[in-house]
């Protein structure tokens, strides 16, 4: 092998005389293989010198190399700029080192905060279920409606000059004596069949109807209270800057998650008209609940995990992140050059989109779906509080794991050094609050109970 390397153009050459010879020959025995033949010796030729070479062929061949390149390093380059997360306009005062002279700075990132997750409830088109105050009003109007179609129904050619207000305190449903038309003559909502159709019940129901016409505005369900709380800003005089940091963490997570959630949505609005563009036909209905964690330690916590049950034949449908990376199946904790952090979040969604859902939080930057627990939702059949359409729902628990690179010199650069120094010490510190009446551990010191968060209810 070696020989034959050293004197190619010695090989070259023999073969080309050896396929003439042989052409030669073979073109008055057997015309039909001489050509082939000697089309092989025209190549072989070429190759002795590389001014022979088919120039075009190799030209090619090089600009895709280089276009196959710059894709890579355009696909590194995105990759890498998902870390970039711009921070809350306050804190330019505050990361990675609070300014003396800034003295109102924490207190602008407490109205920062609080208007920043109005921007993503905003962003989602979501809202909470009917108001008491608004299952009044449209109690007021059923009423309003009956009386005037009982009083034409008794004298069509009479019409009511006034109607007078109506108190409906509480009104739930079902049916109530009021007073209503000019004379103060008491008139009730309209009693319900015995077996009532959907139609019927939202023109009778106060709830029912309250219910329906604030589905149709919405695109999906949530209010503050199930977003990831951190009474560590919102209820104390002056938050902390690590905790402060914490609280941005969080911001970051759930603009990212949240932020997938609704392109969901969007791609499923972008395919319906107009009127049909309402929670009922979206994928994503309700966030029930989102907690985020702090980071995920190098060693292992003493305290055992909480969250993702240790039972893998364990059901879990609620509560917080384990902030153990030996009970997630990833058994990734930080490093010198990844923070992990673990989140939680519960959800009422469209059955059939779960794995679209996935999906989505998968490619939204550095997350990784470590485990999904789902039940289904039985029908809402009285039509009351949530409305999420005719399709099969269920009520998912997702536990998620998140990286943020420490080669983002962003990201870096605005981690206060206190921060740094309780990562590398392996406390679990930054995690979000427990839901329920969990109360918040410790190891929780970033976090705390969710406010307010509305029971599971179909």
């Amino acid at each position: 092998m070696q020989w034959i390397k050293a004197h190619l153009n010695v090989v070259i050459a023999g073969t080309v005389s050896l396929l003439a010879l042989v052409g030669l020959i073979l073109g008055v025995l057997l015309p039909d293989v001489a050509a082939p033949l000697n089309q092989d010796a025209s190549l072989l030729s070429s190759l002795q010198n590389p001014q022979g070479a088919p120039r075009g062929a190799l030209e090619q061949l090089r600009n895709q190399q280089l276009e196959h390149r710059e894709k890579l390093a355009k696909e590194l380059q995105k990759y890498a700029e998902q870390g970039n997360h711009e921070p809350l306009p306050a804190t330019k005062d505050l990361f990675p080192k609070e300014n003396p002279s800034a003295q109102s700075a924490p207190f602008e990132f407490k109205r920062e905060f609080d208007a920043a997750q109005k921007a993503l409830l905003a962003m989602l088109k979501a809202q909470g279920p009917p108001t008491e105050a608004e299952i009044a009003a449209e109690a007021d109007n059923i009423i309003r409606r009956h009386a005037q179609a009982q009083l034409e129904k008794s004298n069509p050619a009479e019409r009511p000059k006034a109607v007078g207000n109506v108190v409906v305190p509480g009104v739930m449903g079902g049916a109530g004596l009021m007073p209503a038309t000019p004379g103060g003559t008491p008139t009730a909502l309209p009693q319900l069949s015995a077996n009532p159709t959907a139609e019927e019940r939202v023109q009778k129901v106060p709830a029912a109807r309250a219910a329906v016409n604030k589905a149709r505005r919405l695109w999906c369900y949530a209010t503050q209270a199930n977003l990831d709380q951190r009474p560590a800003i919102t209820e104390v005089p002056r938050p902390t800057l690590e905790d402060m940091w914490y609280a941005q963490m969080s911001l970051w997570v759930q603009q990212d998650i949240l932020g997938a959630l609704h392109r969901v949505n969007e791609k499923r609005a972008a395919e319906l008209a107009e009127k049909d563009r309402w929670v009922g036909n979206m994928p994503f209905k309700r966030l029930l609940a989102f907690i985020v964690g702090g980071y995920v330690p190098k060693v292992e916590p003493t305290m055992p995990g909480r969250g993702a049950p240790s039972n893998p034949n364990q059901d879990a449908f609620s509560g917080p992140p384990p902030m153990d990376s030996s009970v997630v199946m990833s058994k990734h904790g930080t490093t010198d050059t990844v923070d992990v952090v673990q989140f939680t979040i519960e959800m009422i969604v469209e059955a059939q989109s779960l794995p679209v859902i996935i999906n989505e939080i998968s490619n939204c930057g550095f997350y990784t779906v470590l485990q999904v627990s789902y039940e289904a939702v039985p029908p809402n059949l009285e039509l009351v509080d949530y409305i999420y359409g005719s399709k099969p729902v269920i009520k998912v628990w997702m536990l998620v794991e998140g990286s943020f690179l420490r080669t983002n010199k962003k990201y870096e650069a605005l981690m206060p050094d206190t921060v740094k120094e309780a990562i590398k010490l392996g406390r679990p510190v930054g995690g979000g609050g427990a839901p329920g009446s969990i109360a918040p551990t410790p190891m929780m010191r970033g976090g705390g109970g969710r406010r307010g968060v509305d029971e599971f209810a179909p």
